[in-house]
């Protein structure tokens, strides 16, 4: 039987040899079918876990619902640009006492994450003659930085 070339063997076929010889166990067990078994249980994990990954749905969007506690930071400004507020409200419960009630609407459906911009008219806004944005327009920037709902945070996640 003729000689085959070495330089027309496989890689596999290459590397088995080297390791056969490298470890003194040239002593005819054939472990090619482990090898490749092994190749083969590497290649699947590695599949399944791109799958895996590749398969979130990173567009799932938290949408903020009525009785979720957000935590929201904002700029709020006049209509004149100049700034009136700029803050952070931590554990808000959407719905609930402690802000504006427009301002509270606007929540409910704001994606998290997402930059959301309104305008307060001046009817809806702060009705105490003598506080100063009294009779103003207020005009807001949110975002909804963290949402939980039922005790499971949703964003971020």
């Amino acid at each position: 039987m003729p000689k085959k070339n070495p330089k027309h063997e496989s890689a596999a076929a290459r590397y088995y040899k080297r390791s056969q010889v490298v470890r003194g166990q040239d002593k005819g067990k054939d472990r090619t079918p482990l090898y490749f078994g092994l190749l083969f249980i590497g290649i699947i994990t590695a599949v399944v876990i791109v799958g895996v990954v590749l398969t979130r749905d990173p567009s799932r969007k938290v949408v903020v619902k009525k009785d979720d506690t957000v935590t929201i930071e904002y700029t709020g400004w006049l209509d004149n640009n100049s700034i009136f507020d700029d803050d952070t409200i931590v554990d808000h419960v959407v719905g609930g006492p402690g802000l504006l009630e427009y301002f509270d609407q606007q929540l409910v459906g704001a994606v998290a994450g997402e930059k959301k911009e309104f305008t307060i008219p001046s009817e809806y806004g702060y009705t105490d003659p003598g506080y100063d944005l009294y009779g103003e327009n207020l005009n807001f920037q949110i975002e909804i930085v963290e949402v939980i709902r039922d005790g499971e945070v949703l964003y971020p996640r």
